[in-house]
């Protein structure tokens, strides 16, 4: 998620639009030219960068999540949180607290019902507003969450993915919404939605449980309680090649940040055979996955720095093969392609060390 940066006035990324237009207006006002007939493409561009730029974000994110509870009457009736946590008096980030005006209807729907298209539309709206840092606390200080919370569990699948998606984007790195998503009960609901028969809402639901467990230890916590690791394990072998990436890079990130504590469970689940298994190089290059590779040795790395389980891991039938052949095959790429895979192999050669010192032992 990009921060705008500096004073939170949400500036930062439109800095270069903003230069743009201040390059074509001495261009075309410097005095010193005859006024000269504007492109149509050149005062398009103008016209919607001056649109885009004169909005008043705050005022469109209440009409949106105002339009956004009535969509969720209709969408996911009955699905009221047990805790709703709405914006204390007084801090609902700059706007009053008066009700929020509906947002603007689809053209030539002004009297329509909501649907699950206009609530995908709005969602989709929302999503590109609070992946700005800035306006994504500002969201999350107006009560945003409550509503997300209830079409997470919408009777259409791609209005529960998009509610995911926008509580993963709104809660990244924002340590604040990560605990109101927390307390509110949004990580069991995300979790839960890991069994969700939609593969896509399932990689949706990932993002989020992601957005919310990275850099909060207490998230953490509350994962493994709910069998977090469990359903991980058992995405990495999904039939979608989304979700078992989604899942392999999330069973990295859990194991990076709390190997001692989900080490002996990984093991015991098979979670190191499974990573294991990734550990490999066709040579194909539509075929080979250097992220995935690079998450599954990380990972495997992580379980070898846990006491309890290092002998397990390293004993792995044909691990050694397999980290070698990928280690031989680096050796051989080309200077350029040998240096962009210079993590991957240092991550190989920790790991034939580590089974050197094993053997050794």
């Amino acid at each position: 998620m990009a921060d705008a940066g500096g004073g939170g006035d949400g500036m930062g990324g439109q800095l270069p639009m903003w230069r743009g237009l201040f390059d074509w207006s001495m261009r075309h006002s410097d005095g010193t030219l005859p006024t000269a007939p504007v492109d149509p493409e050149k005062m398009k561009w103008l016209q919607d960068a001056m649109t885009h730029y004169t909005v008043d974000i705050p005022n469109k994110m209440k009409g949106i999540r105002g339009r956004l509870e009535e969509c969720a009457d209709v969408l996911a009736p009955g699905k009221d949180l047990p805790l709703l946590l709405g914006a204390p008096p007084g801090h609902d980030g700059g706007a009053s607290a008066a009700p929020a005006p509906p947002a603007p209807p689809a053209e030539g729907s002004a009297a329509a019902a909501p649907t699950p298209e206009e609530a995908e539309r709005l969602l989709d709206e929302l999503l590109e507003i609070v992946e700005n840092l800035d306006f994504a606390r500002d969201y999350n200080k107006m009560g945003g969450l409550p509503v997300l919370l209830r079409l997470a569990q919408a009777t259409h699948a791609g209005v529960r993915g998009r509610a995911l998606e926008v509580i993963g984007a709104s809660t990244q790195n924002l340590l604040p919404a990560q605990q109101e998503v927390l307390d509110a009960g949004g990580l069991d609901r995300a979790i839960a939605a890991l069994g969700d028969a939609d593969q896509g809402v399932v990689a949706k639901a990932l993002l989020c449980v992601g957005s919310v467990v990275r850099g909060h230890p207490a998230a953490l916590v509350v994962f493994r309680r709910a069998g977090g690791l469990q359903r991980l394990h058992k995405l990495t072998h999904a039939s979608d090649a989304r979700v078992r990436r989604k899942a392999v890079g999330l069973v990295h990130h859990v194991l990076q940040a709390a190997g001692a504590e989900d080490g002996p469970l990984a093991v015991e689940l098979g979670v190191h055979q499974t990573l294991a298994g990734l550990v490999e190089l066709t040579g194909d290059d539509e075929h080979d996955d250097w992220g995935l590779l690079r998450m599954a040795l990380e990972a495997l790395f992580a379980l070898v720095k846990v006491p309890e389980v290092r002998g397990a891991v390293l004993g792995l039938p044909g691990l050694k093969g397999r980290v070698e052949a990928v280690h031989d095959h680096i050796k051989g790429l080309d200077g350029e392609d040998r240096e962009a895979a210079r993590e991957e192999a240092v991550l190989c050669q920790l790991l034939l060390r580590a089974m050197e010192r094993a053997a050794q032992a």
